[in-house]
């Protein structure tokens, strides 16, 4: 008997599809087909097409979405000859470990392809034809024939098993517990256990029932049933006992109640939860083992690995709906976010923008995908912009104001935080919200406008005051003091006149008496006028005079409070106009009416340094000190009035104090008026 080729044991279950082709879509055409030829292009007469490779139905199970050409692989079988003996494929075969190898004619074209099935059918075929040329040996025929037979029934429920294990497969695959799906999933495990009834009951979040999908019982008989299962009795017992059920005769158990009116009688019951890390998902139903046999310890054991799988896949499809529900959420927060949201590439390429770039910008949503941000930037800030994309310090955000052009080409401040997402190249980039500040940065200018007009303002308020105080000194010296003068002359004179006068002793005793009385009052008017101006008007009649007017000062509040002091002078000169001296002589007064009235100290320090460009005055007493609550507080008006002043002369001021140690006030002064003096507080 010639040796069997290749091309005798071809399938009759291959189809052929192409490269760009989906299973899913194909399935449909071809449900029975074990295996597809997989061609880069249709082919013609003249030329055949190139085959790429063959795919399973169970590589098709497992990835469902995936074309053709992806589940080929990069190293598909090489096909054999029609002429190969078969012998030579099937030892192949079961070296590599393939379920199928491709097959072609003499040209070089595809014939078909040789599967573990047609090979074991072909070769079981030839021993039977062998067998039949020996027909006196009947006894080896019969034997034969049987083997065969049982070759024939193990080699249809082989099939049968990887039908539904694909089917299985399928099922596990998918990321959602689709309806259609769950009904091939419980007939493929009905199938391969061998049972007459099945079920799945799916739970939902709150444990109601959300699909209830069963095979066996015809549409008539589940309408006559009614309602569904609910769950109770021996059901609920599935996912209370939290491992599987398996009875010989369920009517025998005292939990197999409530069962409708025209249900149909079972026997043998097996039941299984959905179950992972502990919840509750559902429960799969297997009634009626065929050939009233009880279910098996292999049947508990493939129907609870079903269990399992279908928990995870109801896991994941809860997973991805919460990520999904997620997705929408962040989605919904981004299109209706003012600020702009940008994903950077580590190169400053844009991978996302979000719908509110048309709001701030002008440009359609994905208009500058792929190019470069730095084209938005303005060309002055772009090495700005470069810097901070490249010098990120680990996750921290990083902030930079840039200008940036809008779809009109006018420029608009963007106020820029950038948080980078990861340093792996496959994850790599920067999340950027840009929000645009110009109509803040025009109220800031207009702000700062203001703020130096009041500042000039209160400049010219000061300046106008002490002139205005200069005037009245003026005024009260030479007029009000001019005339108390020629008043006390008068009086002298009146005294001399009387004390010639021929009055008696005692009228004259007392004209004289208020006359000294007069005097003295005039004598008290002409201090107090002379007080007042120079309040007024402090003792700095030049650049030069600041020091002196202190230390006078410093003697007056002595001999008025009984302060004792010390004063330091420092610098021999300081190099100030009659204006700033003016103001610092005024800081000075306010500082020493502050330790008069709230001190209680009985020593006082005054000290003057020179500090690079600036001096700095410094008043300290040994009172009962300052709180910081009473620094800050908005109703200390001498304070905040000092404050103002320091301002004023481009200067600062610090209070600093402690409780039973005293207070210290100190003014930072430059020597040039604008801007604040070198140094550092000492």
């Amino acid at each position: 008997m010639a040796a069997l080729r290749a091309g005798e044991a071809l399938s009759q279950q291959v189809v052929r599809v192409l490269a760009e082709g989906r299973p899913r879509d194909l399935q449909r055409l071809s449900p029975e087909a074990k295996v597809y030829a997989v061609f880069a292009a249709e082919g013609g007469d003249s030329e055949p097409a190139p085959l790429l490779g063959l795919v399973t139905e169970r590589q098709v199970a497992c990835f469902p979405d995936r074309i053709f050409a992806d589940l080929v692989g990069d190293h598909p079988p090489a096909p054999v000859r029609t002429d190969t003996l078969l012998d030579d494929v099937r030892r192949r075969m079961e070296t590599d470990g393939l379920e199928a190898i491709p097959v072609l004619d003499a040209r070089g074209a595809f014939e078909g392809a040789i599967t573990s099935a047609s090979l074991l059918t072909t070769l079981l075929c030839r021993a039977h034809a062998g067998v039949r040329s020996f027909p006196e040996d009947s006894q080896r025929a019969t034997d034969l024939e049987e083997d065969q037979r049982r070759l024939a029934e193990w080699s249809g429920r082989l099939e049968q098993l990887q039908a539904a294990s694909g089917t299985l497969l399928r099922l596990v695959a998918r990321t959602c517990p689709e309806p259609e799906l769950l009904q091939r999933g419980i007939e493929a495990l009905v199938a391969v256990i061998e049972s007459r009834y099945g079920a799945v009951a799916v739970l939902g979040e709150a444990g109601e029932l959300t699909d209830f999908i069963y095979t066996g019982i015809s549409p008539p008989e589940a309408q006559r049933i009614g309602r569904l299962p609910q769950g109770r009795g021996l059901l609920g017992a599935v996912l209370e006992d939290r491992a599987a059920i398996r009875l010989a005769d369920l009517s025998q158990d005292p939990r197999a109640v409530g069962f409708p009116p025209h249900h149909p009688p079972m026997q043998s019951f097996l039941a299984a939860a959905i179950r992972y890390h502990g919840q509750a998902y559902g429960r799969i139903y297997l009634c009626d083992k065929i050939g009233g046999r009880p279910f098996t310890e292999e049947d508990e054991r493939l129907a609870s690995m079903f269990a399992d799988a279908l928990a995870l896949v109801i896991t994941n499809a809860r997973a991805h709906a919460a990520v999904r529900a997620s997705e929408e959420r962040f989605r919904s927060v981004v299109e209706h976010i003012s600020d702009i949201i940008l994903i950077l590439g580590p190169d400053g390429t844009i991978r996302y923008d979000s719908p509110s770039i048309e709001r701030v910008l002008g440009y359609k949503p994905g208009a500058f995908l792929g190019h470069n941000v730095l084209e938005l930037i303005h060309p002055a800030d772009a090495a700005g912009v470069r810097r901070a994309l490249e010098n990120q310090e680990g996750y921290a955000p990083t902030s930079i104001e840039c200008r940036a052009r809008d779809r009109e080409g006018s420029w608009h401040v963007i106020e820029a935080i950038g948080k980078k997402l990861g340093d792996q190249s496959a994850v790599a980039a920067t999340v950027v919200t840009c929000r645009d500040i110009t109509a803040r940065k025009r109220a800031e200018g207009k702000l700062r406008t203001a703020r130096d007009q009041l500042h000039h303002l209160s400049v010219h308020a000061r300046q106008a005051r002490e002139e205005q105080r200069s005037r009245l000194a003026r005024e009260l010296h030479d007029q009000l003091g001019q005339l108390l003068a020629g008043l006390k002359m008068d009086l002298s004179r009146l005294s001399k006149q009387l004390a010639n006068a021929e009055v008696n002793a005692a009228s004259a005793s007392a004209l004289c008496g208020c006359i000294d009385s007069m005097s003295r009052a005039i004598d008290a008017a002409v201090m107090t006028v002379r007080t007042i101006a120079t309040e007024l008007r402090p003792e700095t009649p030049d650049k030069l005079s600041l020091l002196p007017a202190i230390e006078r000062q410093l003697e007056d509040f002595e001999r008025r409070t009984h302060i004792k002091y010390r004063f330091t002078p420092g610098p021999e000169r300081l190099h100030l106009d009659r204006a700033r001296s003016s103001e610092v002589f005024r800081f000075f007064q306010e500082a020493l009416t502050n330790v008069a009235r709230h001190s209680h100290a009985t020593r006082l320090t005054v000290r003057v340094t020179q500090i690079d460009d600036g001096i700095t005055l410094r008043v300290h007493d040994n009172g009962r000190g300052t709180a910081a609550s009473d620094i800050d507080a908005p109703t200390s008006l001498g304070l905040v009035g000092m404050r103002e002043r320091a301002a004023l002369l481009g200067g600062a001021m610090k209070i600093t104090g402690s409780p039973a140690k005293g207070t210290t006030v100190t003014l930072l002064l430059p020597l040039q008026g604008g801007a604040r003096a070198a140094g550092t507080w000492s």
